[in-house]
């Protein structure tokens, strides 16, 4: 926490080195130590920080190996919201695999055929993320968010434009909130991945005219995968906005440090994202921007960092 809300070193190498010995010491104490009690809860609390450093070191973590997916709760269930970082545990690889495409790119027939491979992955993964939603819905009492007009200022409001997110969201508890938005966090991340692919498809078929046999899907012409990746970037701004719209209701005075590092990660995602991404997001990008300085201003140094 002190190398959080400090950051003396003004890096973020302590605060890594520190994740990286938790993570450390969790794999070697192994899962069947991690079943229940304290234990149990500092497991769940770092899994989600274990993904995250994962994508950021762009490896696939130990947390997803079968036996830290259902040992550690031997004694209890899995609730929705571990059941949806078992979900995001499949997004490293997705990345791992996307690596290897880029080694295969002076040969185009594997290039197309690995590239359909990680195609049908994020196919099967974004089923499993709408199946997780639907099962929520089903078991929620009343609905998990509802708009609100927003009451956020910004420096990327104009009397011209208006605002960027005019709608707000609120959720029936705090937890509900969490649990939505890292919903939304590992959609933009599967969708901006998944686009991708499509965008390296559509450029191995316009230069070489190369075509597998392997499948339907697999002899889509290039207005079919133009299609598809429209239908990738529209899904990842819906997403994004979703993220954007939950900044308020986490960054309220009532909520304050525990709220701001909540949604911390999904904005640090996002402004990636806006950066790298094909198109304009230079407003949406201004406006993360800006949240970010605040969540710093709030006494969260480590942000400046990152």
């Amino acid at each position: 926490m002190y190398e959080f809300t400090e950051c003396p070193g003004r890096t973020t190498d302590a605060y890594m080195r520190h994740i990286n010995g938790l993570m450390e010491i969790i794999r070697v104490r192994g899962p069947e130590v991690h079943t229940e009690g304290l234990a149990h809860g500092i497991f769940q609390v770092l899994r989600a920080h274990g993904i995250f450093h994962g994508l950021h070191r762009r490896r696939v973590t130990f947390l997803s190996q079968p036996e830290w997916l259902s040992v550690p709760w031997g004694s209890s269930f899995k609730d929705p919201h571990d059941l949806l970082v078992d979900i995001f545990l499949e997004i490293p690889s997705v990345v791992h695999s996307i690596d290897i495409l880029k080694s295969k790119m002076d040969n185009p027939s594997e290039e197309t055929e690995h590239g359909w491979d990680i195609v049908a992955n994020c196919l099967r993964i974004d089923a499993s993320l709408k199946n997780w939603l639907s099962d929520y819905s089903a078991a929620s009492a009343g609905p998990l968010y509802w708009p609100e007009l927003s009451t956020i200022a910004s420096e990327t409001d104009s009397e011209r434009t208006g605002k960027l997110f005019p709608v707000a969201f609120n959720f029936p508890s705090f937890g509900v909130g969490e649990t939505m938005v890292l919903y939304w966090t590992v959609c933009v991340l599967l969708h901006s991945y998944h686009a991708l692919v499509y965008r390296k498809l559509l450029a191995v078929q316009e230069k070489s005219c190369y075509q597998t046999g392997a499948g339907d899907d697999r002899n889509s012409s290039s207005n079919d995968i133009i299609r598809q990746l429209e239908c990738q970037q529209d899904s990842l701004e819906t997403s994004a906005r979703c993220i954007c719209q939950s900044v308020h209701y986490f960054c309220g005075d009532a909520r304050r440090n525990i709220g701001s590092s909540t949604i911390l990660p999904s904005l640090v995602v996002l402004r990636a994202i806006f950066l790298h991404a094909p198109g304009d997001w230079s407003r949406a990008e201004a406006w993360v921007g800006e949240k970010l300085s605040q969540i710093q201003g709030m006494g969260n140094d480590y942000v400046a960092f990152i």
